[in-house]
């Protein structure tokens, strides 16, 4: 989630929180690149802003898979296929920085959620705006939504 103003992070958090008939509970899961400095203090902006919401950090449930609860590039491919393979309701992905490449790398666990009628939603950015190299592979037409 690029995002790090609290008024945004309290609206995107807050759909979460809408009535749903057998809904308990709300998870956010917030991935981040601690390598690129801009996106490293947006992300301790918004844990500023998910404390001020009443949030907090869990780790019980990581321990399963590691006592790390920060990822890198290279660590984090295993904790976010579990999360995707374990979803029950939905997942939404915001990523306007997605590329061609990671996009068809969580494209096989997508699947398998909308296979089990697990609703996916993917935000990013309209392909004509990738770098020229990229652009070449991307798909030439929207997606159809999910249903």
């Amino acid at each position: 989630m690029p995002i790090s103003w609290q008024g945004t992070l309290a609206q995107y958090v807050g759909r979460l929180h809408r009535l749903h008939a057998g809904k308990r509970e709300v998870r956010v899961y917030d991935y981040i690149d601690n390598h690129a400095a801009m996106l490293e203090k947006m992300h301790n902006k918004r844990l500023k802003g998910y404390a001020s919401l009443g949030y907090t950090v869990s780790a019980d449930r990581d321990a399963a898979l590691g006592s790390e609860i920060i990822y890198d590039q290279n660590t984090f491919q295993a904790r976010f296929l579990s999360d995707v393979a374990g979803a029950k309701e939905s997942v939404v992905i915001v990523s306007p920085f997605i590329s061609i490449r990671r996009a068809r790398w969580i494209g096989g666990a997508l699947s398998q959620c909308v296979q089990k009628r697990v609703r996916v939603t993917v935000v990013t950015r309209d392909a004509a705006t990738l770098p020229a190299k990229s652009r070449g592979t991307a798909p030439s037409r929207p997606a159809r939504p999910a249903s």
